[in-house]
């Protein structure tokens, strides 16, 4: 497969702020460069940024090609952690990568889904009430609705206590920034290693 540098573009800049606000015109400047593009300003060490579709179809169904990850050697709890986060689902090849899965699958297929939509509608408009209750005008959308409705939903499917999506929702966060390993990670790496490792 062909293979390119971005140079002058980097994806680390989709957590700025301008870029977080509208991120298509990065997306479609990494993209026009090449489908597949090593970019050296992600992560400690650089990345592949794969933004084509045939590409990643071509990547997703190759053996040659794995989902595991190399890091540095870490002592302490932040390696314990970073360990048991690497060998979870997004870091496992075939065979064990497709038997975990079928394990997570069914909350997320269409029938499952179905059936929660009373619930997440419920959730959904009780959240709107309660941020715009007492005659309020606007509405903290982030704060007050897009961050608890996932959460919520997700303390629904695995049966845990709904008073703690807070903690939910930064395990989550953390979870992910620290797989990505972007800029946000490195910058605030210790409050989400604990963070994750709380939960």
């Amino acid at each position: 497969m062909a293979r390119a540098t971005c140079n002058d573009v980097t994806m680390a800049d989709v957590f700025t702020p301008d870029h977080m606000t509208d991120p298509y015109p990065l997306y479609k400047r990494v993209r026009d460069i090449h489908p597949v593009c090593w970019d050296d300003q992600m992560g400690e060490r650089g990345a592949w940024m794969v933004t084509g579709y045939t590409a990643a179809h071509e990547i997703l169904r190759d053996p040659r090609y794995s989902a595991r990850r190399t890091h540095p050697v870490l002592d302490g709890p932040a390696a314990e952690i970073l360990r048991t986060m690497h060998a979870g689902l997004f870091g496992l090849d075939p065979p064990d990568h497709p038997r975990v899965r079928r394990h997570l699958a069914w909350p997320f297929m269409p029938q499952a889904v179905a059936e929660l939509r009373e619930r997440i509608e419920t959730t959904a408009h009780r959240l709107l009430d309660e941020g715009l209750g007492s005659g309020k005008a606007e509405l903290e959308v982030m704060a007050s609705y897009a961050f608890p409705l996932p959460a919520l939903t997700m303390a629904g499917i695995f049966g845990l206590p709904a008073d703690d999506w807070h903690r939910y929702f930064n395990w989550i966060l953390g979870w992910g920034l620290l797989i990505d390993d972007g800029p946000l990670a490195a910058e605030h790496y210790d409050r989400y290693v604990d963070a994750v490792g709380k939960y």
